[in-house]
């Protein structure tokens, strides 16, 4: 009898196959047992297992690359409609719902709008059309995964902190939405907006489990997600990446609390930049070119500050610019960066500026996160 293989170990291989499909969509056995670095008979029980749950289809077709001389191996390929999962974002005056395949891809989606965060009343509009895209689906749908802007702990889908429901201690999604699981009879998961938006970005960008990224989001905060060496860096409370409460000023310990403290958020996000310069960038469509220049020339400087601070603390080079604020003044704002941070001293190194490629990243990361809870288990369908 053959030594016995946690459970975590076979996930962890079949995500590792998995990925590995994700990213050259058609592989032999040779290929797989070579890049993963499996026993041919441990790469070949996962591979069953993919094909049993139709994640990947064996072809007709022979390939002898990588194979030993004679030797002929059937190709195999990654079959991204094998499951669906629901993706939701909530995110300043909207919530966008999307249905999505394994590879990420947002088959549909469909917008919500909130009037007030000071409840979650509007999401039984969430609700309906999520059954909606359910129904619509042509593949099994696992789960369904939220991103929301709140300090979350994602093990036990409690949400930890948000300051619109006064939430100050762990509260799970069921205590705030009774019938949210007995409604849409799925499995459902929650995590923090930017952190999915990570996720999902580096899904699209950069399949490495090397690969390092920071994805800052600016609108109504102002956030970041941490990705250092393929992984989520959450921090010891889930609250890993919340910029927007970096100080402007030391702390005035003559006040107590947050009156003694002048946070980078409340200057630079949406009701500041209103405030300030009188543009609404959630309404405002268009916003004139010498309008940019303005806004840009101030924001600039602070998003420079962070940036050079992360990257001398992190050591991570790649940083993603989004929201609703960066999206209107782009490409002038990240050139005007790259322009600042192209001065930082040669020892330091140097760092990439990007604008998402993944138009809903979010949504990406959130159906990521349901298929790493779900499609590696011993699940039937």
């Amino acid at each position: 009898m053959g030594p016995y293989q946690p459970m975590y170990l076979k996930s962890k291989n079949r995500k590792l196959v998995f990925d590995l499909f994700k990213q050259y969509r058609e592989l032999s056995r040779a290929q797989i047992a070579k890049l993963t670095e499996m026993s041919f008979p441990t790469a070949m029980k996962v591979v069953d297992f993919l094909i049993q749950k139709n994640v990947i289809l064996e072809l007709g077709e022979f390939n002898t690359e990588m194979s030993g001389p004679g030797r002929r191996s059937k190709l195999l390929q990654f079959n991204p409609d094998a499951y669906h999962a629901i993706g939701v974002e909530v995110e300043g005056s909207r919530v966008i719902i999307g249905l999505i395949n394994l590879q990420g891809e947002i088959l549909s989606h469909e917008t919500v709008h909130i009037i007030t965060h000071d409840n979650l009343d509007y999401f039984s509009e969430v609700i309906r059309v999520v059954k909606v895209q359910i129904k619509q689906s042509k593949a099994p749908v696992l789960g369904v995964g939220i991103g929301f802007p709140g300090n979350i702990n994602p093990e036990t889908n409690e949400i930890v902190s948000y300051n619109p429901l006064r939430i100050t201690k762990p509260t799970s999604l069921t205590e705030l939405l009774p019938k949210i699981h007995e409604t849409l009879e799925l499995p459902i998961f929650i995590d923090n907006d930017v952190n999915l938006a990570c996720a999902g970005e580096h899904l699209v960008t950069d399949k490495s489990t090397q690969s390092s990224l920071v994805y800052l989001s600016l609108g109504t905060g102002f956030g970041s997600g941490i990705i250092t060496k393929g992984k989520l860096w959450r921090g010891e409370r889930f609250s890993a990446g919340e910029i927007g409460n970096l100080l402007m000023t030391p702390i005035d310990n003559s006040k107590q609390g947050i009156p003694g403290i002048s946070s980078l958020e409340k200057s630079i996000n949406l009701q500041a930049l209103k405030n300030r310069f009188g543009i609404d960038f959630e309404k405002n469509e268009y916003i004139d070119s010498s309008q940019k220049e303005k806004v840009v020339s101030y924001l600039a400087p602070y998003l420079s500050t962070v940036i050079f601070n992360l990257l001398t603390v992190l050591d991570i080079r790649h940083y993603s610019i989004s929201g609703i604020i960066p999206q209107k003044l782009n490409p002038l704002l990240n050139m005007k960066i790259s322009e600042i941070l192209s001065t930082i001293p040669e020892e330091i190194g140097t760092v990439t500026i990007s604008v998402p490629q993944s138009k809903f990243p979010v949504l990406s990361g959130a159906a990521s996160m349901v298929f790493d809870q779900l499609i590696f288990e011993e699940f039937s369908m």
